[in-house]
């Protein structure tokens, strides 16, 4: 729901709590349900202008920020999260050049990953360093 409406409900509620106290509802010579009724029915307004002042300031703040987001030039996609600055702690392996395995077809990516002794976790990380196929990068997270 957009905070426009929002702001209406919450308006609507808090006229409604008001409303509910114009309304005679006093009584005399009450019974411990009678008396149940009265708490509820005196607490219910309030219950309703809480909730829709609670509404009201909500969706103000709400719009305030959307107003100074559209006012500003932020790009969530020009900051960094942080992950750029965590160092690699994948293992350099002497024997294994995944860079050059990944290089070449998926078809012939596959069959050397089957026919030898290939740690998968380093095998998809040098593909998403290099050629990132979306169809390897399933094959080899199956294999996993």
């Amino acid at each position: 729901m957009k905070p426009h409406y929002k702001i209406l409900l919450g308006a609507f509620m808090i006229l409604g709590g008001i409303w509910w106290y114009t309304q005679d509802f006093l009584a005399r010579g009450l019974t411990h349900f009678e008396s149940l009724e009265v708490l509820f029915t005196g607490g219910f307004g309030v219950f309703i202008i809480i909730i829709g002042i609670f509404i009201v300031w909500i969706e103000t703040d709400e719009l305030k920020v959307q107003k100074e987001l559209e006012k500003s030039d932020f790009e969530p996609s020009k900051y960094k999260t942080g992950d750029e600055f965590v160092p690699d702690k994948e293992e350099v392996s002497l024997d294994i050049d995944y860079d050059k395995i990944v290089n070449k077809t998926v078809e012939e990516v596959k069959q050397e990953a089957q026919n030898s002794d290939i740690d998968m976790k380093k095998l998809l990380k040098a593909e998403k360093r290099n050629k990132d196929r979306k169809t390897l990068k399933d094959w080899i997270k199956r294999q996993i």
